[in-house]
């Protein structure tokens, strides 16, 4: 599963439960809105980081020394 179930550092139950149902209803809800979009979850996924990716090279053109 893409969620990052696996990377999990809580400590108790009760912290590791909420952390494994959050992770599976937010797999979920970007599943129904993938299949209400018609995209990928590799189109999802790129979606939401072009936008800091290209702001971070702007600020490399800007400030070269920044990075």
């Amino acid at each position: 599963m893409i969620s990052g179930i696996e990377r999990c550092q809580a400590r108790t139950d009760r912290t590791q439960r909420n952390y494994i149902f959050f992770s599976i209803a937010a797999w979920f809800d970007q599943h129904k809105c993938r299949l209400s979009e018609n995209i990928t979850l590799y189109q999802q996924n790129w979606d939401v980081i072009k936008g800091s990716i290209a702001s971070h090279i702007k600020l490399l053109l800007v400030y070269p020394s920044a990075g």
